[in-house]
Parts: structure tokens; C-alpha cells; sequence
């Protein structure tokens, strides 16, 4: 998925250098591949390396969540859907129904 997108801004960035910068490096008698990297390419490297970081940062957003998934995992983390709970749920409410229950019900008896 990296390699389109790097290639399609490549093309697009050597396809916008003026053809008489190419031209001009031909007449003064420079050869056809040096021309190409002396001049094309030095012209055209801001654009490839936007077109990287672009194809780099579309692959890093695409895996962020499988990475973090799997780190999640891998660390340990308990989630909404772990079968204990992190802390225990059943000796708080043992601890408040005693409490509860034990000053509730003298107050009812001497109600009745």
C-alpha cells in the first residue's frame, strides 16, 4: 500500500519539473542521465519526500489500532469484556449489606 503512493507522487513531482530546465541542462551538454539526477530529481525531491511521509503516515495510521491491540494484550491490560474484575466486587458488597442490613432492621422492628 506504501509503494502506489510513493510511486504516483514521484511520477507526479518528475512530471512537473519544466521541460526547459531539461532542455537547458541537455543544450550546455550535460548528458541525458545526468540531467535527470542532477536536475530532475534535485528539483523534484521536496515532492517525493512529502509523497514518503504521506505513504508513512497512511500506513502508520492503518496499523495504529493492530498495534495498540496487540500491546494491550501483550501488556496485560484488563478490558471491559475480562471475566474478574480488577478489584473485588463481592467482599465490598458483603461488607455493605452487613453494615446496611444490621442498622436497618432494629429501625424496622420498632416501627411494627
Amino acid at each position: 500500500m506504501m509503494i502506489p503512493t510513493v510511486c504516483r507522487t514521484t511520477e507526479e513531482m518528475l512530471l512537473m519539473v519544466p521541460h526547459a530546465v531539461r532542455e537547458a541542462a541537455l543544450g550546455l551538454g550535460v548528458p541525458n542521465w545526468r540531467s535527470v539526477l542532477s536536475i530532475t530529481v534535485k528539483t523534484a525531491s521536496p515532492g517525493i519526500i512529502t509523497g514518503c511521509m504521506l505513504a508513512f503516515a497512511r500506513v502508520a495510521g492503518e496499523t495504529a489500532p493492530l498495534i495498540f491491540t496487540a500491546l494491550a494484550i501483550h501488556s496485560g491490560v484488563r478490558t471491559s469484556t475480562s471475566r474478574s474484575p480488577p478489584f473485588p466486587c463481592k467482599s465490598m458488597y458483603t461488607h455493605s449489606h452487613r453494615t446496611t442490613t444490621g442498622t436497618a432492621l432494629p429501625g424496622r422492628a420498632r416501627l411494627s
